[in-house]
């Protein structure tokens, strides 16, 4: 597999609309209050992949820094990347907040 083959795979995207603090992977993204999250290995290849699709460095968050940038309603356009750890921790704490 050529480099950039296992760098596209390696940079797994997905994309997490969060509404309210809430993960919302069923809802459509709206054009206001968007914050796209993409799941980013933190490698060079990832990196090299994440500037030529998006024109910039990523930007990495916790799952804290996503739920409060929720809270505040910031929004961005380009997506952050997320651990994949993170990205579970942050589902496990939108589950515990959802009404059953």
């Amino acid at each position: 597999m050529k480099k950039t083959t296992a760098a596209a795979v390696a940079l797994t995207i997905i994309a997490i609309s969060m509404t309210s603090g809430v993960a919302a992977q069923d809802r459509p993204q709206t054009d206001q209050g968007d914050r796209p999250l993409m799941v980013c290995a933190n490698d060079r290849d990832t990196r090299v992949a994440f500037r030529r699709e998006f024109g910039q460095e990523p930007v990495f968050l916790t799952a804290e820094e996503a739920r409060d940038a929720a809270r505040r309603g910031e929004s961005w356009e380009t997506p952050r990347c997320i651990a994949e750890a993170q990205e579970a921790r942050l589902q496990r704490a939108s589950l515990d907040r959802s009404p059953n």
